[in-house]
């Protein structure tokens, strides 16, 4: 019996035991923090874009848009011209389940050398090029003519839910491989450059519209606090009134469906962990 219960304190008090109980924490566990910066690109589906002015109301119908002037692949992440760049901060309010805060950075210019359908209505000596009325005419878009450039960004400010699942941690937690998945929405945030027949306003703000959006992604966590993060998102921005003068009398609205790759850097902190312990065990 003796030799039972010298077995039993030395397995309780041994420090494998200690290692097991040890056991850190999970990183998308209740009370964890995390925040993360990175770039991205974006592919748009054609929109219709409404101009409305004093002495014209007009529609380039299918016009394609683009995140960056150059023809480049979406995975060019780092050659950009115009870069676009996100940030995130999150908390997990339950275990796999975070609210998240963040801001995404978008572009769009028109793509140079397409044709378009214009309808609308001009008056008489209101442009050198069109005048009176177009029904769904093709006219080969002049950037002289009409062109709307955000390339100091479609801010698009955002709010939402993310699950992430653990799939695998290795014994020490040096290394964990997770998928999160979720969804955001918020306001977006606008500054143009707008062109109308040669003549060019810069930098005109506003507040155009409102965005919705959602993500799949893999995330690998290092040594618990650092991680990586690739995520592909979708969504739509519906930019319904955009100002194109300061006064407000020239406004445009542009909806489009998006595509979205990122690639994130992040960090995680245990702020409140279960039951305040910052090794608790996994059971």
């Amino acid at each position: 019996m003796r030799h039972i219960a010298f077995i039993l304190i030395i397995t309780l008090f041994s420090p494998t035991t200690f290692g097991q109980r040890k056991t850190k924490l999970n990183t998308n566990g209740e009370g964890t923090m995390f925040f993360s910066a990175g770039l991205n690109r974006s592919g748009y589906t054609p929109t219709n874009i409404a101009f409305e002015g004093e002495a014209f109301s007009a529609t380039l119908e299918g016009t394609e848009i683009s995140d960056n002037m150059e023809s480049e692949p979406l995975t060019s992440f780092f050659n950009s011209s115009s870069p676009q760049w996100n940030i995130q901060i999150g908390y997990f309010v339950a275990s796999k389940w975070a609210i998240i805060g963040g801001y995404d950075r978008y572009n769009t210019f028109f793509d140079a050398n397409q044709e378009v359908q214009l309808s609308g209505t001009f008056s008489p000596g209101s442009h050198s090029n069109y005048s009176g009325t177009y029904n769904s005419e093709s006219t080969d878009l002049d950037l002289k003519d009409f062109n709307l450039v955000q390339s100091q960004g479609m801010n698009y400010f955002n709010i939402g839910v993310l699950r992430m699942d653990q799939w695998y941690k290795s014994r020490k937690a040096k290394f964990a491989f997770n998928t999160v998945a979720g969804g955001k929405l918020g306001p977006i945030f606008t500054l143009v450059d707008y062109t109308f027949d040669n003549s060019s306003r810069q930098q005109v703000s506003s507040l155009s519209g409102i965005g919705f959006s959602g993500f799949v992604g893999v995330r690998a966590d290092f040594f618990q606090h650092v991680y990586l993060e690739v995520n592909l998102v979708g969504g739509y921005l519906n930019q319904g009134d955009i100002n194109l003068s300061n006064s407000g009398d020239e406004t445009a609205s542009q909806k489009t469906a998006f595509i979205s790759p990122q690639i994130n850097l992040g960090f995680a902190f245990f702020a409140r962990p279960t039951n305040g312990c910052g090794t608790c065990p996994n059971w």
